[in-house]
C-alpha cells in the first residue's frame, strides 16, 4: 500500500485518469466502496437507525378512471362532466374538506378488471356523502375473482338525519385473501329515492391499492442488512431499502468523516425501475445529495454495482441526518423495487 501511495504520490505531476487510479487501488487490494480509514460504517450502525417503512401505490384508480367500466352506461335525468353517473371531481367537498376522487349518482357502479393484488395490498379511500333530502345510501365495495362476487366492505350513510355522517371516511380494507390474483373491483352505490327525486351523490376520495412488501424481508421493515448481495456476478453486504422506505442515521457535527463512499445497484430484473435517494437533512432543511434511476430489467449495462462518492464537506460543523430512501418508477410500480446500497461509509477524502 505505500507503495502505491508512492507511486500516486508522484503521478500527480503528470495527468492520471480514473480509470488507471481504480487500478491501482484494486492492485493494492482496496475497493473503493470502502475506504481503509473509515470513520463511520452505515452497515456496523444499522441498529442504531431509524427505519420507517410507507405503503406506496400500487394502482390508482383515480389514473385508471379511463379504464373503468361505468354502470349504467348514461344518466338522463343529472347533468354531468361527462353524461354518466360517475365522473371525476378534482375537488369533491364533504364538510369543508376537499379531495380529488370520483363522483357516483346511485345507482350506480364503476368496475376496475385485471387490477394484481400482491403481498399486504390494503385498498384506501375517502368516502363521503354530499347533503341531501334523501333517507340514506349505501356504499359498497365488491371484489370478484372467477365468477365470485365478494363485498369486502359496506357502509350506509344518511347525511339528513346523522350530523356524524357528514364528513369524510378513511377507509383501509386487506386483501390479503386475493394475493397473486387479478381481480375486479367495483365500487357501488344502491339508492331508494323514489322516481322523480333528487338523487344522493357519493364521494369516494383517492381511492388506491397500496403496499409495503415489508413482510417478506428479514427484519419483517422497510430498510434491512443483507450479507453477500450478489449483483453482476459480485457480492457486496449492503442496505437494501425498498420502495417508499427510509434508513435515517443521525451523524453528529463533531464526526471525521467527509466523504461518504458506498455501491448502487438493483438485483431483480423486473418491475419499472426504482429510484434511488440520499437526502442530507441539516436544520429543518433536506437536500438530495445524491439520486440514481435504476431499471436493470431494460438495460443490461445497469446489472452491476455502481461505485459512488458523495461529498459531505458543506455540512461541516453541523449536525445532519442522512436518509438512504427509494421510490417506484415511471408506473408507479413497486414490484421488486429494493434498491441497494453496498458498503456504505463515511471517511475522509483520499489523498
Amino acid at each position: 500500500m505505500k507503495q502505491v501511495e508512492r507511486n500516486l504520490s508522484a503521478s500527480r505531476k503528470r495527468p492520471l485518469n480514473v480509470v488507471a487510479l481504480a487500478m491501482l487501488l484494486a492492485m493494492a487490494g482496496c475497493d473503493l466502496t470502502s475506504p481503509e480509514d473509515a470513520t463511520f460504517d452505515f452497515i456496523n450502525h444499522f441498529g442504531g437507525a431509524k427505519v420507517t417503512t410507507f405503503r406506496v401505490v400500487t394502482y390508482d384508480f383515480l389514473a385508471s378512471f379511463t379504464k373503468g367500466v361505468i354502470s349504467p352506461s348514461s344518466i338522463s335525468s343529472i347533468l354531468t362532466p361527462n353524461g354518466k353517473p360517475v365522473y371525476v371531481a378534482t375537488a369533491a367537498q364533504i364538510d369543508g374538506q376537499q379531495r380529488p376522487g370520483f363522483i357516483l349518482i346511485p345507482p350506480a357502479q364503476i368496475s376496475f378488471d385485471q387490477v394484481l393484488i400482491g403481498e399486504t395490498t390494503v385498498l384506501e379511500f375517502g368516502l363521503g356523502k354530499y347533503p341531501g333530502t334523501d333517507d340514506g345510501v349505501p356504499a359498497s365495495v365488491i371484489v370478484e375473482f372467477e365468477g365470485v362476487r365478494d363485498t369486502v366492505y359496506r357502509r350506509f350513510l344518511n347525511t339528513r338525519d346523522s350530523v356524524s355522517h357528514r364528513r369524510w371516511f378513511d377507509e383501509k380494507i386487506v386483501l390479503d385473501a386475493y394475493v397473486g390474483r387479478s381481480v375486479k373491483i367495483t365500487f357501488a352505490g344502491a339508492s331508494n329515492v323514489a322516481p322523480g327525486q333528487f338523487p344522493p351523490f357519493l364521494a369516494w376520495g383517492t381511492p388506491v391499492l397500496k403496499s409495503s412488501g415489508a413482510e417478506g424481508t428479514p427484519n419483517g421493515k422497510g430498510a434491512f442488512v443483507v450479507k453477500n448481495w450478489e449483483i453482476g456476478e459480485e457480492t457486496r453486504d449492503a442496505i437494501i431499502t425498498l420502495a417508499g422506505s427510509t434508513a435515517e442515521f443521525t451523524l453528529p457535527a463533531s464526526r471525521e468523516g467527509e466523504v461518504l463512499y458506498f455501491g448502487a445497484g438493483m438485483k431483480f430484473l423486473v418491475g419499472d425501475g426504482a429510484l434511488g435517494l440520499i437526502v442530507c437533512e441539516v436544520s429543518g432543511r433536506r437536500d438530495t445529495v445524491y439520486r440514481r434511476f435504476l431499471t436493470p430489467r431494460t438495460r443490461q449495462d445497469q446489472r452491476r454495482w455502481f461505485n459512488e462518492t458523495v461529498s459531505l464537506t458543506s455540512y461541516r460543523g453541523s449536525d445532519i441526518r442522512l436518509i438512504f430512501t427509494t421510490t417506484t418508477g415511471p408506473s408507479d410500480d413497486a414490484s421488486a423495487d429494493w434498491f441497494a446500497w453496498s458498503k456504505p461509509v463515511l471517511s475522509l477524502p483520499r489523498r
